[in-house]
C-alpha cells in the first residue's frame, strides 16, 4: 500500500513510498493492517496543476501557486567619480607599497 509524505514544517509534498505492514495488528485483526508514520498519509494526492505545488493542512492536500522570486535588486552604475576615487586609492596604495619596500631596501632588509 501506498503512503505520501510531506514535510513536517512546510507540510509540502515530499514523495511516496510503500507501507510496512503492523504484524500485531494484522494478525489481531486477521486482515492487512499497514503502519502510517509521522508526515505521511494513505490520501492520494491530486494531479498537481501547472505552476502549483501540494501541500497538505488540516488533513486535506492543497494546491498552492508557487512563489515568483523576487526581480534581482539592481546594482547602479558606479559614477565617474567613484571610479576616480577608487583609482586613486589603488595608485596611492601602489606608491606607498613602493616606499616601503624601498626603505626595507635601504636598511637592508631584503634584496632587490
Amino acid at each position: 500500500m501506498k503512503i505520501y509524505h510531506y514535510d513536517r514544517e512546510t507540510g509540502i509534498y515530499i514523495g511516496e513510498t510503500y507501507a510496512s505492514i503492523d504484524p500485531l495488528e494484522t494478525e489481531k485483526q486477521g486482515e492487512p493492517i499497514y503502519l502510517c508514520p509521522a508526515c505521511a498519509t494513505f490520501d492520494t494526492p491530486p494531479q498537481v496543476q501547472e505552476g502549483k505545488y501540494l501541500k497538505r493542512d488540516a488533513g486535506k492536500w492543497l494546491q498552492e501557486n508557487i512563489p515568483t522570486p523576487p526581480e534581482p535588486e539592481k546594482i547602479p552604475e558606479p559614477t565617474a567619480e567613484e571610479i576616480a576615487a577608487v583609482e586613486l586609492e589603488h595608485k596611492i596604495q601602489a606608491e606607498l607599497r613602493a616606499m616601503a619596500i624601498e626603505r626595507l631596501q635601504v636598511k637592508g632588509k631584503i634584496s632587490a
